[in-house]
């Protein structure tokens, strides 16, 4: 399996500076928020481009925040499909993608995560660079 893609925003510096001047667990929520906004954009894109049989693999992609690689200044979400035991499949079980996305020596790759990565990359910066810009004014305006 291929280790996952790091996208990191940078360029941010008045959204930034807005973020220092609140609270942290405020700016926190804020910070997850616009980062899930961006996941949502590939996931997205991930469905629109996977191949279709049953409509499995399609309904086991989702997007996850990693609490453990998360915090203040950091947040960290898996855009995936859920992968369970192949004997315990079930309706949203795509315990198969890899083998889709990467290949096997019996079948070639059908990649719908990578290219869903390479095409939205732009448009889910400016989802999060938007739900952040709109959080932070929501929030400045509950002062």
């Amino acid at each position: 399996m291929a280790d996952g893609v790091k996208m990191e925003v940078q360029g941010l510096k008045e959204l930034e500076r807005k973020l220092l001047e609140m609270s942290p667990k405020l700016a926190k929520n804020a910070l997850r928020a616009a980062v899930a906004a961006g996941a949502r954009v590939v996931a997205a894109e991930a469905r629109k481009n996977v191949p279709v049989d049953s409509g499995t693999l399609r309904r086991s992609i989702y997007t996850k925040q990693i609490r453990e690689e998360s915090g203040d200044t950091q947040q960290t979400f898996y855009v995936g499909a859920r992968q369970g035991k192949k004997e315990q499949a079930k309706k949203r079980d795509g315990w198969y993608f890899p083998f889709v996305e990467f290949g096997t020596e019996k079948m070639a790759a059908r990649p719908f995560m990578r290219p869903a990565f390479e095409s939205t990359k732009d448009a889910a910066v400016q989802a999060v660079k938007t739900k952040l810009a709109e959080r932070i004014d929501k929030l400045a305006g509950e002062k």
